[in-house]
């Protein structure tokens, strides 16, 4: 699904080519280096650095999630918080995601939706027609553009990812988990590398199953979400941060630097 129109097409075929002569391509996940070398792209020649984030930045900070809430100015703190950070673009499939939130909603409706991202507003009618569509209207709020997660990181007990393809390694996943809050994800990209079994997955594209992982999310046992929330973080510093990253890139370079006529 790496070719979704003729532009996208014409950017891919001039990559492929490119990545021949290149020293080194580079990826973030290993999921995008198995797509593109089966999409033709020097194999022989790919590395994979995986993202990281900044964990001094991203943390579960000193409040609940509830007074967070509060601060945040959110309505009903004490209802659960369900984040939902995605651009409204097919990849990114709302009206899957939104399918589910419909169906957690026959089963249990103490809970509210926050979806942010780019054209994620009121003034986009195609999505406000599909928040009507699956009669969530009272359950949904859209806030655009964010510019700072951090504190809307800390205050969801769920961050939800619905999408259907295109994910390699996640931004908003490790920021999630870096913050101790629950990731409920379709099983897209390198997230259940990513998640380690320290999330919920669903299959992509089936959104009872997604709702089902939501469901549990809602009533998981106190001592079982701490494990996760905890071993989540701990996973993000030991293997995600963005030092590690950024050591890694580094290793690259000055390994072709060594290996270029002087």
């Amino acid at each position: 699904e790496l070719a979704v129109n003729k532009r996208t097409r014409a950017i891919i075929g001039a990559a492929r080519l490119a990545s021949r002569s290149a020293d080194a391509v580079l990826y973030c996940s290993e999921g995008a280096r198995r797509a593109h070398s089966g999409a033709g792209f020097s194999a022989a020649k790919s590395i994979v650095v995986e993202n990281g984030i900044d964990t001094a930045r991203f943390h579960p900070g000193d409040l609940t999630k509830q007074a967070q809430r509060t601060v945040l100015g959110i309505a009903e703190p004490e209802r659960p918080f369900i984040l939902v950070p995605a651009r409204y673009a097919p990849q990114k499939d709302h009206d899957g995601m939104l399918s589910a939130l419909r169906a957690l909603k026959r089963v249990s409706s103490h809970w509210h939706a926050y979806l942010c991202g780019h054209d994620v507003h009121n003034g986009n009618t195609a999505l406000t027609a599909l928040i009507a569509h699956h009669g969530l209207a009272d359950d949904v709020t859209l806030m655009g553009n964010i510019k700072d997660m951090t504190p809307f990181m800390r205050a969801a007990d769920i961050m939800l990812m619905g999408s259907a393809y295109g994910e390699a390694l996640p931004m908003v996943v490790l920021e999630a988990m870096a913050s101790e809050t629950l990731v409920v994800s379709t099983d897209v990209g390198d997230i259940a590398h990513v998640l380690d079994g320290n999330g919920l997955l669903a299959p992509p594209r089936h959104a009872d199953k997604l709702a089902g992982q939501l469901a549990s999310a809602l009533v998981m046992d106190t001592y079982a979400l701490e494990h996760k929330l905890r071993n989540a973080r701990i996973r993000v510093c030991n293997f995600f941060s963005k030092q590690q990253m950024f050591d890694g890139y580094a290793q690259i370079y000055r390994q072709l630097l060594l290996k270029s006529p002087h």
